[in-house]
């Protein structure tokens, strides 16, 4: 099979021409420099540039499968579908939520859209847990939380990174193409939604467009699938509330153990000096990485970080169960959609 493609790199004399190419596993040549030589297996695109490359940004939660299964039936304003379908895992989800991406993987497949998987590694480690907004409590009682950067480091940039090797960009080209990214937000989130910082890409939010709610989300989901999904995010987010810890203790007890003991390691980081995080840096930039350099920004914390918005361990934490959700102030709807 052939397809048309153009070279990416607009330095090259070839990048205004079309070349013929082999698809599914031969040799990409597509121009006498060999900007785009190499291995290209079946799913490289051939989006010419300038061209606009539609993505779902599938979180596996309600809101986004609901707009999956609204894409691939029809049933989105002049039938418009994405070009594919991504989820960005970042290791420690709920294993519910993984059967589901299993199951829709399958169902995508079955309706000619490619749902794929990609990821940053864990997010249970010291590396992760230095981008979580962990709750301080301070040496003298007041609370503070962390800023957050997981959503950017373990969702936004996997992704990115996934579009970009599909569009056959090389490290550090300049985007030629318009990137229009679709958001699983409902009519009950608006406070979510918020416009891409990049000239390149422009944010959409189909189920705004249908004025669907969430609960609008669970009965279209439990017309076609039968089923509804469960909510989709890390077990050990910072942002649930005191009320989902406590269903998980009831619920997923194994699930539960398991945040426990991250949120209880939390409290062991040894303390250092700015000048030492200053040096494990250093060393981390230079590839002489120490056992425990990771953990260079939970060092240098003034105060004692806890995954409970109690601030207390949280196997300790019950009460003030009718405390709220934090994603409102969250992720603009990569997570928990």
């Amino acid at each position: 099979m052939r397809k048309r493609l153009r070279c990416s790199d607009r330095h090259c004399k070839w990048s205004g021409l079309e070349s013929d190419v082999l698809v599914e596993g031969e040799e990409l040549r597509a121009c006498p420099q060999g900007r785009l030589s190499g291995p290209l297996g079946g799913n490289a695109m051939t989006i010419p540039q300038g061209d606009t490359y539609k993505v779902l940004s599938f979180g596996a939660g309600v809101q986004s499968t609901a707009l999956m299964l609204a894409a691939c039936r029809g049933d989105l304003p002049g039938g418009e579908r994405p070009d594919v379908a991504i989820f960005a895992d970042t290791q420690w989800e709920p294993k519910e939520v993984m059967a589901h991406l299993k199951d829709m993987i399958d169902w995508a497949k079955d309706h000619d859209l490619e749902l794929c998987t990609v990821t940053a590694g864990s997010i249970r480690t010291p590396r992760g847990a230095s981008t979580m907004p962990l709750h301080l409590k301070q040496p003298d009682g007041s609370n503070a939380l962390i800023p957050r950067q997981c959503t950017d480091n373990y969702k936004i940039e996997p992704i990115r990174k996934e579009i970009r090797r599909r569009l056959g960009y090389r490290k550090g080209q300049r985007w030629r193409h318009h990137l229009e990214t679709w958001i699983g937000i409902s009519t009950d989130e608006v406070s979510r939604m918020k416009p891409s910082q990049e000239k390149w890409e422009t944010v959409r939010w189909p189920l705004i467009e249908l004025g669907w709610s969430r609960e609008d989300c669970k009965r279209y989901s439990e017309k076609v699938l039968g089923r509804q999904p469960v909510k989709s995010s890390c077990s050990g987010c910072p942002f649930h509330s005191p009320r989902y810890f406590a269903e998980m203790r009831k619920r997923r007890p194994e699930e539960f153990s398991d945040v426990v003991e991250f949120d209880q390691w939390l409290r062991t980081v040894p303390k250092i000096t700015r000048e030492q995080a200053k040096a494990a840096q250093e060393r981390i930039r230079t590839g002489k990485k120490r056992t425990g350099d990771d953990m260079w920004s939970l060092g240098i914390l003034k105060g004692t970080p806890y995954l409970h918005p109690s601030r207390t361990p949280l196997a300790e934490s019950y009460n003030d169960l009718d405390q709220l959700e934090l994603f409102d102030n969250e992720c603009s709807g990569y997570c928990n959609s």
